[in-house]
């Protein structure tokens, strides 16, 4: 602004404008990072000084469909997981029956093998429940005519040797019943009640009981 301008201004009564600021010439410094975030910064240095405000803990939710329902030793639990079967889960319906059979057996033992395998290993171990058919058939997983009480020495055997295992259950459940078994666990649409599996193994080992 030229000293004209300056005189004319202040004798008609109007403040004289700002000067402006230079422009940027070629080769001059262009602004600092920090100058440019000058705002940015002071925003967060602000936001470190603030008092640190816990959080409210998150409200339990409210299932729209009832929940697994399951019981241990311990008591009864909730499981996250949406009822399937017997107002459980899938995997804890299959424990669950899982338990049934195991008393069943547990009830009926007399101490020794059921089974005959002094040609293919010695007895050792505690008594436990084996399989005729792996547990992964779902469709005899829980029929009494596939488990057998036998040792654990020839439970770890059958499972490193299971073609030579199915030809001793095969001898101790005879040709006709292995047959009927086979066709039930390579079933390629197995359908399974839960419900009447567990009234089946729960009269069955009402009856265990009373008998002893």
């Amino acid at each position: 602004m030229t000293a004209q301008a300056k005189v004319r201004a202040l004798t008609l009564g109007k403040a004289a404008p700002r000067p402006r600021k230079p422009r940027m010439t070629v080769g001059a410094r262009p602004p600092k990072k920090s100058e440019r975030n000058d705002r940015a910064s002071k925003v967060r240095d602000s936001r470190k000084q603030r008092a640190w405000i816990p959080r409210k803990r998150a409200k339990l939710r409210r299932w729209k469909s009832p929940r697994c329902i399951y019981e241990t030793p311990t008591g009864r639990h909730t499981c996250v997981k949406p009822q399937k079967h017997l107002a459980r889960c899938k995997p804890h319906a299959d424990l669950y029956l899982d338990g049934l059979v195991r008393d069943k057996i547990a009830a009926e033992r007399t101490g020794v093998c059921k089974i005959k395998h002094a040609d293919v290993c010695a007895c050792s171990g505690a008594l436990q429940v084996n399989h005729g058919f792996k547990r992964g058939h779902h469709s005899t997983r829980w029929l009494l005519g596939n488990v057998v009480d036998a040792c654990g020495g020839l439970n770890t055997w059958a499972h490193n040797n299971e073609a030579r295992w199915h030809d001793v259950f095969r001898r101790h459940v005879g040709e006709q019943n292995y047959a009927v078994l086979k066709a039930l666990a390579y079933d390629a649409n197995p359908r399974v009640d839960y419900e009447a599996t567990e009234r089946e193994l729960r009269a069955t080992l009402e009856k265990a009981k009373e008998a002893e």
